[in-house]
């Protein structure tokens, strides 16, 4: 009698799923959820705190993205003095009086990381922008800050040859849009640094750095109107702006790799004949930093012309805006001011003569506070739970940032502070009028001065570290276009323009125009 055959199929015992497993799977899961809604609730306790601006809103749309304007003016004006808190699709965010910035900037990165807000803001996933690319700090801080005195005089030539030939002969009174202009100065400006004057006033580059800057926060910003579960769809498919910024993306590569390959080269060969520029640091310092390909080296140098152009020119648009509309008086004194400085360091611009404009330093500084980019600023993802020193617990998985724009806009830092002062930053730092912060060193009333009152570069170890050559940069192009035109509104406009705001950013309209004429 033939012995049964051992069946080739599974028995039910050895089944994918054993039949006696599936408890201990459904135990699982439930004890899961459950933890998660544990945490959840947990998490949502520990908010319920702060209040909730977003609640207070009046209206159907209490999306931040539409009413940041209100949630902060509301906000602040109920909440100065306190912690208070309001909600994105990205993140809940707890916005804390500037009191707690010095205690907060001291923490480590695995307690307060500035890196997960920035990745927020620029839409890192989706559109490639990443802020916090390690050989793009290094090239700022150890590259060109060093730098900068070398070459302010070279920038300044470059600056008064861009805003003339940009501007032209304008024998008649000729309008123009004034932030499309200072992008375009600064793209060759900045880019006379960045990849060398054979390559900056290149059409091809020009045309891939402009748009690309344009796409990279179009696209940010409209990736923010989709809900977060539908952005990875967005972002690879239905976006009409992030596919144009992938396509400035690949042409600023396909622009830079081959220069940067011929610089990996002179670098590989050595010799003496080397340039002294952005490109060639890039090259030098990217294999200390495990980034030595091409694609890597250009896509660090495309980031860094996208993010120099765009804050540096909405910092050189804001302060023409205001002294045209507030104050057309002061331009004689800023051409004194230029020629005197000149005149001081053997006629040509140096590190001191740009240093020495301190009322056009002033008038800077006046304008970023009425007109800054951005509503909040140290902004920061908190990992832990942190006690701050008064007992107030911030709870771990929020955004804790301040309210920097109101705060530049309250009278018990800035006396008389809806009023545009062109003084009010020389006259504190001469010793003209009291000093209402009672700072130790006037000069933290610079420009590039990062405070716990002033965030407009940030705060703390991670500021800007960007901001001392794009504030020579701006004294440059402006002083060149001072020096060779008069400028005032166009016929009939009266009055500053209103910005546009959208979501955290205040930016200048881009089609709002300034007059311009030839000095004869």
């Amino acid at each position: 009698m033939n012995a049964p055959q051992e069946s080739t199929l599974p028995s039910q015992g050895g089944s994918l799923l054993d039949q006696s497993a599936i408890p201990k799977y459904t135990a699982a899961f439930v004890l899961l959820f459950t933890v998660l809604a544990v945490q959840r609730f947990i998490s949502s306790r520990k908010l319920s705190r702060f209040p909730n601006v977003n609640k207070l809103l009046d209206g159907k749309d209490k999306s931040y993205f539409n009413r940041a304007t209100d949630v902060w003016n509301i906000g602040y004006d109920k909440y100065r003095d306190t912690i208070w808190r309001y909600s994105t699709p990205d993140a809940d965010h707890l916005v804390v009086p500037i009191r707690y910035a010095e205690e907060l900037r001291k923490m480590p990165d695995d307690v307060i990381d500035v890196k997960p807000p920035q990745h927020i803001t620029f839409q890192s996933e989706f559109t490639f922008i990443q802020p916090d690319d390690h050989l793009l700090q290094a090239l700022i801080k150890a590259d060109l800050t060093p730098t900068i005195p070398h070459l302010v005089g070279p920038l300044a030539d470059e600056a008064t040859r861009t805003v003339t030939e940009g501007l032209g002969p304008c024998d008649d009174w000729t309008d123009y849009p004034l932030y499309h202009k200072m992008v375009e100065f600064v793209a060759i400006v900045s880019g006379s640094v960045f990849v060398g004057t054979e390559l900056s006033r290149r059409p091809e580059y020009l045309d891939a750095a402009i748009n690309y800057t344009y796409n990279s926060f179009g696209a940010a910003d409209s990736l923010k109107t989709w809900p977060v579960f539908l952005r990875k769809v967005a972002g690879s498919f239905l976006d009409t702006r992030v596919s144009k910024l992938r396509e400035h993306r690949k042409r600023v590569l396909a622009f830079l790799m081959p220069y940067v390959q011929k610089r990996m080269a002179l670098r590989d060969q050595g010799g003496d004949d080397i340039p002294n520029d952005m490109i060639q640091w890039a090259v030098n310092r990217a294999p200390k930093l495990n980034m030595d390909t091409p694609e890597k080296i250009a896509n660090t140098l495309g980031l860094l012309g996208m993010v120099a152009v765009h804050t540096t020119a909405i910092n050189a648009t804001q302060p023409l805006f205001d002294i045209v509309a507030h104050c057309p008086e002061v331009i004689p004194e800023l051409r004194k001011e230029i020629t005197s400085v000149l005149e001081a360091n053997g006629g040509v611009f140096t590190a001191k003569a740009v240093a020495d404009m301190k009322l056009m330093d002033s008038i800077l500084k006046e304008s970023q506070r009425l007109n800054p980019s951005i509503w909040s600023s140290f902004s920061r993802w908190v990992g832990k739970d942190v006690t701050l020193s008064d007992g107030a617990v911030i709870p771990k998985n929020v955004i804790v940032t301040t309210a920097f724009k109101r705060v530049t806009l309250d009278e018990e830092y800035y006396p008389d502070a809806n009023r545009f002062n062109p003084y009010r930053f020389v006259d504190i730092r001469s010793g003209k009028v009291d000093d209402p912060l009672q700072y130790k060193n006037k000069e933290q009333y610079q420009f590039i001065s990062a405070t716990k009152e002033f965030m407009a570069f940030g705060y703390g170890r991670h500021a800007c570290p960007g901001r001392f050559f794009a504030g020579v940069e701006i004294k440059l192009i402006l002083a060149a276009i001072l020096m060779n035109y008069d400028v005032k509104l166009p016929k009939g406009v009266k009055g500053r323009y209103e910005d546009l705001k959208i979501g955290d950013m205040i930016n200048p309209d881009p089609s709002n125009k300034l007059s311009f004429r030839k000095i004869q």
